[in-house]
């Protein structure tokens, strides 16, 4: 596995809940340490996706960039990062 998501529960009010925000860290750097591609979910505001990207985070998926894709307009061919586990739409910060 070469992706790690960050779960979207911790990432919604990170910067409102500092609980939440040192958990989206630690979860950061645990991944860094075992040299995992970093994914945000419920990245929903440019507040935030400025934060995960001054954090270090490798990419984030939300509202922010794009509404989830409607069950007739998926595409499963449609990959972030070349990796068949995270469909588009995600933002790369590389």
């Amino acid at each position: 596995m070469d992706i790690l998501k960050i779960d979207g529960q911790f990432v919604r009010e990170m910067l409102k809940n500092p609980i939440d925000e040192a958990m989206v860290k630690a979860i950061n750097e645990i991944g860094k340490v075992m040299d995992k591609t970093m994914v945000a979910e419920f990245a929903e505001t440019d507040l935030i996706l400025k934060r995960l990207k001054d954090m270090g985070i490798d990419c984030a998926q939300g509202h922010a960039i794009a509404p989830p894709p409607t069950a007739d307009r998926y595409d499963p061919k449609r990959l972030c990062l070349k990796s068949a586990t995270m469909p588009l739409p995600c933002w790369t910060f590389r």
